[in-house]
């Protein structure tokens, strides 16, 4: 789009330009040869700055860990639909992509729910527990636990009748935890 305005405006602007200067085209584009470098130079310019910028050790798939984490019920793919066992192929690939299961190169440890795990083994190992509890759990369930594991994480207690987060109180836990990310922030 920017190269057919640049052309457009070459194609208007030139000529109106050696008019109003009384300029023959020729020389107007003689005293004017960078502009036409620009023009022919324009589309790999435009190519490179639609990439985006990624550093060398920079994560190539960067994860979104906003108040829905990546591992949230409500964008993880549907429930494994063969043979849920660690010894197929496909279940171990399922498992890695639903709970963004990744290997560290700084640690040389794998990454799993912001868990450190020594071996691939292990990291499966909970992925899978935490499958099945997922499936055997009703959706209530699921957010309830991810809302404790994030409330401990925040540093929130619950006091038998209200959430506390340093000096103050609240009667519904995720109003808590909001409190709890601004402050982090």
């Amino acid at each position: 789009m920017l190269y057919a305005i640049f052309i457009l405006l070459l194609i208007v602007f030139f000529p109106i330009l050696s008019l109003m200067m009384g300029v023959g085209v020729a020389a107007l584009v003689a005293n004017y040869w960078w502009v036409f470098l620009l023009l022919a130079l324009l589309p790999a310019v435009v190519k490179v700055l639609d990439k985006p910028h990624q550093s060398s050790n920079s994560n190539p798939k960067p994860r979104d860990l906003s108040s829905s984490n990546a591992y949230n019920q409500e964008i993880s793919p549907p429930p494994f639909a063969g043979e849920a066992d660690l010894q197929n192929d496909s279940y171990i690939i399922y498992l890695t992509k639903k709970y963004c299961i990744e290997k560290s190169d700084v640690l040389g440890q794998y990454i799993c729910k912001d868990k450190l795990f020594p071996t691939l083994d292990d990291v499966l190992r909970f992925a899978n527990e935490s499958e099945i509890r997922v499936n055997t759990m009703s959706r209530e369930e699921v957010k309830a636990e991810e809302l404790d594991l994030e409330a401990k994480e925040c540093g929130i207690a619950f006091d038998g009748e209200r959430y506390r987060f340093q000096t103050y109180s609240y009667d519904r836990l995720e109003d808590a935890i909001r409190y709890a990310k601004l402050q982090r922030k």
